[in-house]
């Protein structure tokens, strides 16, 4: 487990970059200003699940669409049919950022990657699920990680 705190710094990160809006948008959504992730953890089949929410603007499936045509991920063909969840897959790939420019927190397209990176190599893995205005919510697999 120890990669896991590396894990999840990545994730929280990535929800403040991404996810949680200014104090200023979330009021004139009707949300309260300050922006609320929540961790939660169970242990299921000799695994550990975490899942890790945010409620802020949820996944932009189409702003994700146009980064990966420009980034020759997909084409605009293919981007016409893909599901939101293979949208999310998306986010998945090395150097992929929604992000226009670099700053301190977001845009190298490294989170995510190393996030399931590093879960694959132990055998776990990542799901996401997003509602529009709502947040995301990734879903971690840990095998074994407490058995």
């Amino acid at each position: 487990m120890e990669t896991l705190p590396k894990l999840l710094s990545h994730l929280i990160n990535n929800a403040i970059a991404h996810g949680i809006e200014s104090p200023q948008v979330r009021q004139t959504l009707g949300k309260s200003p300050v922006g609320q992730i929540v961790m939660s953890a169970f242990y299921q089949d000799k695994q550990t699940v975490i899942m890790f929410s945010d409620d802020g603007a949820g996944i932009d499936v189409e702003r994700v669409k146009a980064k990966a045509i420009k980034k020759g991920l997909i084409t605009i063909t293919q981007a016409q049919i893909l599901s939101p969840e293979a949208v999310y897959e998306l986010l998945y790939h090395p150097d992929f950022s929604t992000k226009d420019e670099r700053d301190l927190r977001a845009g190298t397209g490294f989170g995510l990657d190393i996030v399931r990176t590093e879960l694959n190599k132990i055998g776990g893995s990542i799901s996401t699920i997003s509602l529009p205005g709502k947040g995301t919510t990734f879903k971690i697999i840990y095998p074994n990680a407490l058995g």
